[in-house]
Formats: C-alpha cells, structure tokens, sequence
C-alpha cells in the first residue's frame, strides 16, 4: 500500500517507493483512483530456483488532507463542485 496524495493522483507524479532491493521511482498515471494496483516488474520476490525476480504490485491509497484551516475547507469545497452527479451517481445493486 502506497499512500499518495490528491495532486499526485488527480496530475500524475513520479513517486519513490522502497522496495526489497533499495527505493523506485514509480509513475503515478493521471487520473488514479484509490486502490489502483501497479506493478513494478521485477522488484518482488526472487524465484526459489534461479535468479529471476517477480513483480512486486503497488496499490495506490488516495490521501484526504486534515481539514484545518478555511483554505483546505474552501479547496475542498471546490473539488467536491467537480463530481458530475456525485461519485456514487452510477452505483446500482
């Protein structure tokens, strides 16, 4: 699990992630939701036999700021103004 935050998500960043050989940098596509899964080939757990690597797979966890202060209060007001129909429009049973 790899926290990021609402700007990485919404534009797209490069993040450094620790891994089991040392730190990556990871592209965070434009546009990721929370629990997007990435991987990062070759980064997971070695092979019982021989040398190759596995894939180690990231999810994405969205990160909501503490809201404090009247300018985290009104950006947040803003953002909630871009939800077409709110985020549960489509949800059916």
């Amino acid at each position: 699990d790899v926290p990021i935050t609402v700007g990485e998500a919404a534009f797209g960043a490069t993040i450094t992630v620790p891994t089991p050989d040392g730190d990556v940098r990871v592209k965070v596509p434009p546009g990721s939701q929370s629990g997007r899964r990435l991987r990062v080939r070759g980064h997971g757990v070695p092979a019982l036999k021989g040398t190759a690597r596995g894939d180690l797979y990231l999810r994405l966890l969205v990160q909501i700021p503490p809201v404090e202060g009247e300018a985290v209060r009104d950006a947040l007001r803003t953002l909630e103004g871009a939800y077409a129909g709110g985020p549960r429009h489509d949800l059916r049973l």
